[in-house]
């Protein structure tokens, strides 16, 4: 009997859905380390050939059991290793150890616990050919130029007209040296990118969690739910001066700053799912809009003066948060993630046909 081999990876393969094949055939899915010898029925349907079940309840239950037991570990070794690497850093923040330059040294280094659990996943659960997918995802910048169009110039605009709407921003400007702000800010854009969290946190938040996250749970409370743990990922920061944190400052970044940085990343992570979706699961536009709003941030918080401005993320959740509602609310919770990738999404080719 004519068959063809697909390979069932645990939800990482983003895209390049190969059709199961015609009435007649066999397929042979592995599916997680299990092997599902299958045929196409007349009706349409795919059955497991020694237990009869339907692909649909058998081989994607078993994809999405391993996929979140997966993202349960990757969040468990992200959090370990990045909340151990902070410890240093608030050492040094609150001066109990001496040398200043460890604190940029392991706050760097903190923020690749995603990555490195990510890898470290990937690595044992689908070896070296599921590293090299994780890579390229990485590296898939091939995206209509709208997206790069959204973000390079379309988040900054949202940003810049939420702070507008507090009273009081606009007056307290303190001007802009045009020359100087242009070349410094692709230089920081870079120095952000490489060091200041996204290719650190990336290709765990979205490169691993997502896909698995969304298969079993749906695109929003996928999203929510990693929003959540993305928040509380970042607690020990709120110990240092990333969080206006520090010994002056005590705990009170805890309930003064916390609360608006949970909506602020709520609101970013449904941007995020939404920009993910629709660029095909690409990694590297995740990277790029997450560098573009802690650069665009980080720039133009010093050129205003006002407190609300210096002191809170309020400006900078206004306009990201309408944006995020307005897509939950036109996508109806969808997120861009077509209802037909939540089954078998990550089907991808392993052979080829023979007759």
């Amino acid at each position: 009997m004519p068959y063809a081999e697909y390979r069932v990876y645990p939800l990482s393969h983003w895209g390049s859905v190969v059709p199961l094949p015609r009435c007649g055939q066999m397929v042979i899915l592995h599916a997680c380390g299990t092997n599902f010898d299958l045929h196409a029925s007349k009706d349409g349907g795919y059955e497991d050939v020694t237990g009869g079940q339907p692909i649909d309840s058998f081989a994607q239950q078993t994809v999405t059991d391993d996929a979140t037991a997966s993202a349960v570990l990757l969040f468990l070794i992200a959090y370990s290793f990045s909340w151990s690497m902070s410890i240093p850093a608030i050492l040094v923040e609150w001066g109990i150890l001496p040398e200043p330059r460890l604190f940029i040294i392991f706050f760097t280094i903190k923020s690749f616990g995603p990555f490195l659990a990510a890898y470290i996943l990937t690595r044992v659960t689908e070896g070296t050919e599921g590293v090299l997918r994780l890579r390229q995802r990485i590296r898939q910048g091939r995206i209509g130029w709208q997206w790069y169009l959204f973000i390079l110039l379309g988040i900054p605009a949202v940003m810049l007209l939420g702070m507008l709407t507090l009273p009081g921003v606009l007056a307290s400007f303190q001007g802009l040296q045009p020359v100087s702000f242009m070349v410094s800010f692709p230089i920081y854009f870079v120095l952000i990118f490489f060091g200041g969290g996204p290719l650190g946190e990336e290709p765990g938040w979205r490169g691993f969690a997502l896909p698995r996250m969304q298969a079993r749970y749906g695109a929003l409370r996928a999203t929510l739910l990693l929003g959540v743990l993305w928040t509380f990922w970042h607690l020990p920061d709120f110990l240092t001066s990333a969080q206006g944190g520090g010994p002056e400052a005590g705990f009170a970044p805890f309930y003064t700053r916390l609360p608006l940085f949970f909506l602020l990343v709520m609101a970013l992570a449904i941007i995020f799912t939404w920009v993910f979706n629709h660029t095909g699961g690409s990694v590297f536009i995740a990277l790029i809009l997450h560098a573009m709003f802690n650069t665009f941030a980080g720039r133009v918080q010093p050129l205003f003066s006002a407190p609300i401005v210096t002191s809170t993320d309020l400006p900078f959740l206004i306009g990201p948060a309408t944006l995020a509602i307005l897509i939950a609310i036109l996508t109806r919770g969808q997120l861009g993630y077509r209802p037909d990738q939540k089954q078998l999404l990550s089907l991808a080719k392993a052979g080829s046909n023979s007759a």
